[in-house]
């Protein structure tokens, strides 16, 4: 289950380091009606730099936060081979407790139950094509969690997306073009997927770190 900082962590924690595990590829996939109509590649898309991308747009929001002193982007161990495996994550939290953070963020791939059967985790481009449903746009299925450096333990983890609104609420609103396969994009087309992505992801975190109670709520406009 996910769950949020209780009062205690949250109150401890004054500097935190954040690292986005998403990765440098990209997966494009349909989701038919059957499994026979599924489609799936990875791509590569290291020059969209999307982990530099989340790393910055979190260090960016965590400093709206009166209580953090320090936010930066994760240390990396020497020889570190950026991945989402459970040892390089270790490796990560005991780098930072070395460099004196309290706490490390991480954004990691994830599967999600409520998404169609054959969503890939990490971000991309999917078609869904069902009886009911027929579309295509960007997505990031992913989840933010957040590490005790002294315990090595999560704290808390929450979906990269607004979980409470209804599936498919970790796909971008955005209605982009499909072809059968990646490379039929023009680099036009690819622009305006990426750029997709990245307004996806920018409305998408804020929510998780409210969630997680790394940044205070929004308060309600009064009548």
């Amino acid at each position: 289950m996910r769950s949020s900082l209780d009062d205690s962590d949250r109150d401890r924690i004054r500097k935190i380091a954040v690292h986005s595990a998403l990765g440098n590829e990209l997966q494009h996939s349909k989701v038919g009606t059957t499994i026979f109509e599924n489609i799936h590649e990875s791509v590569p898309a290291a020059n969209w730099k999307v982990d530099f991308f989340v790393e910055k747009f979190l260090v960016d929001s965590l400093k709206q936060s009166s209580q953090l002193q320090r936010i930066e982007v994760a240390p990396l161990p020497k020889n570190f081979s950026r991945s989402a495996k459970e040892e390089d994550i270790l490796k990560l939290v005991r780098e930072a407790k070395a460099k004196g953070f309290d706490a490390l963020l991480v954004m990691l791939p994830s599967a999600y139950d409520n998404a169609p059967k054959g969503t890939e985790p990490g971000y991309g481009v999917q078609r869904i094509s069902t009886l009911f449903n027929s579309h295509t746009s960007v997505y990031a299925l992913a989840v933010l969690n957040v590490f005790d450096t002294n315990t090595e333990k999560s704290l808390a983890w929450q979906w990269a997306f607004d979980s409470m609104m209804g599936e498919p609420n970790f796909i971008s609103k955005d209605e982009v073009a499909w072809k059968a396969k990646f490379s039929d994009y023009s680099a036009e087309e690819k622009i305006g997927i990426q750029r997709a992505l990245k307004r996806h992801l920018e409305k998408a975190l804020p929510f998780s770190l409210r969630a997680l109670h790394l940044l205070p709520k929004i308060e309600s406009a009064k009548p």
